[in-house]
């Protein structure tokens, strides 16, 4: 019992360390178009309900730093 509610803290945490809102801006801080979100959503797996969440994420991160993005946390 206790190393499931280590597991299940554990696992909050990094949940919420992950989950901040990030813009992603280029260079001159200007944000990013909705639709290269949306290009690296898709080509990253965001609508498939097998993707899991750290795949994704450091799929995305690639995928906007490549389009010249970096994510700001707000």
């Amino acid at each position: 019992m206790m190393r499931f509610l280590k597991l299940a803290i554990l696992l909050a945490v990094i949940v919420f360390l992950t989950g901040c809102a990030a813009t992603w801006r280029d260079k001159a801080g200007n944000p990013s178009t909705k639709s290269d979100e949306f290009g690296c959503d898709t080509k990253c797996g965001y609508y498939d309900p097998n993707q899991d969440y750290i795949s994704f994420s450091q799929c995305k991160d690639r995928c906007m730093t490549s389009k010249g993005y970096k994510a700001y946390i707000d």
